[in-house]
C-alpha cells in the first residue's frame, strides 16, 4: 500500500508532483492532501492528522489471513 502526503503550500515537492505519483502507483494507494502545509508541516499539531497516519499503517501492515 502506498500513502501520497503532501502539503499544498509545500515548495520543495508540488501538489502537482504528489497528484502525478499518486496516479502513476498502482493499487491499493491513496492521496493525502494537506490545505496550507509545507514540506515539514504535514502532521503539525493535529492529532486527527497523527490518527490518520496511524490508521493507515495499521491496516496496511495487519496480517491478512491467507
Amino acid at each position: 500500500p502506498l500513502l501520497v502526503i503532501n502539503g499544498t503550500a509545500d515548495r520543495t515537492i508540488s501538489s502537482d508532483m504528489a497528484r502525478e505519483l499518486y496516479l502513476r502507483a498502482g493499487a491499493p494507494k491513496e492521496l493525502w492532501l494537506i490545505p496550507g502545509a509545507g514540506h515539514h508541516e504535514l502532521l503539525g499539531e493535529e492529532p486527527a492528522r497523527a490518527a490518520r497516519l496511524v490508521s493507515f499503517f495499521a491496516t496496511a501492515l495487519a496480517p491478512r489471513a491467507h
